[in-house]
């Protein structure tokens, strides 16, 4: 499948308090990752699932034409 398009992602980087964080602003505050793992995984496991598929069905047309080409010896 084609990739459409391409968009930036702008959700907001969640924000937690820990002042000890040499990355911290001045409020004690750092900026995580705005990454989802559950959605990533899900993300994962699809791409996976279709690649699976995908070969399942080259080989079952690779079996088909072996046997179409057997047939016709």
């Amino acid at each position: 499948m084609p990739v459409v398009r391409i968009v930036r992602d702008t959700s907001e980087f969640r924000i937690q308090y820990d002042p000890s964080n040499v990355a911290a602003d001045a409020r004690g505050n750092i900026k995580l990752p705005n990454v989802n793992m559950a959605t990533e995984i899900a993300d994962l496991q699809t791409a996976i699932r279709a690649y699976q598929s995908n070969l399942s069905a080259m080989s079952s047309l690779d079996a088909v034409q072996k046997a179409t080409a057997d047939l016709l010896k």
